[in-house]
């Protein structure tokens, strides 16, 4: 599942700047048009803004006011795609965030009801309300960021309370001199 949503977030983010470049190059061409067509412009081959602001001087002014509004239409659908896109993409993190803190919050928290939490913060609420950090009211005034550090709090101090520790009185006693020599 964090695979499948890891890759359309990857393939979102493409998506996303692939409508960047393309709004960009729109807008070139959208400003090229203001200005006025010399014949003596340079043309540089792949260059789309450089293509328009070379037009013939004997182009209809007509025929650049549709081009004009045709690069406004086309502007708009991209920016309402790029919207989308950006949507998608934030619900997409929004679900992997889920997911993440979910199997996060289970590993470490076997004990801890994460219930019906359809948001990553509802189940850190849980989690810091059931290790007794704060009231349920208490949670629910606390911003983003102090649910998070108090969350990540207890992460830390699960992880530590879950290292193995060495006990001194669990080694062998070692022998003393005089014991390997053979109490000479």
């Amino acid at each position: 599942m964090s695979d499948y949503i890891q890759l359309l977030t990857g393939s979102a983010d493409e998506a996303t700047k692939e409508i960047g470049e393309i709004l960009t190059g729109l807008i070139g061409k959208a400003q090229s048009l203001n200005v006025t067509p010399s014949p003596t412009s340079e043309v540089k081959q792949g260059d789309a803004a450089s293509e328009i602001t070379s037009m013939p001087e004997n182009t209809d002014p007509d025929d650049e006011k549709a081009l004009i509004e045709t690069l406004k239409k086309q502007l708009e659908e991209l920016t309402e795609k790029l919207n989308a896109l950006e949507e998608e993409n934030a619900r997409l993190k929004a679900e992997k965030e889920l997911a993440e803190t979910e199997a996060e919050a289970k590993s470490t928290f076997g004990d801890v009801a994460i219930g019906h939490a359809r948001t990553a913060r509802q189940i850190k609420e849980n989690v810091i309300i059931s290790k007794g950090l704060v009231t349920q009211l208490e949670a629910r005034k606390l911003g983003d960021s102090a649910i998070n550090g108090k969350y990540d709090y207890l992460i830390n101090r699960q992880r530590e309370q879950n290292k193995p520790r060495l006990n001194l009185g669990d080694r062998k006693p070692t022998k003393s001199a005089s014991q390997r020599l053979g109490g000479r």
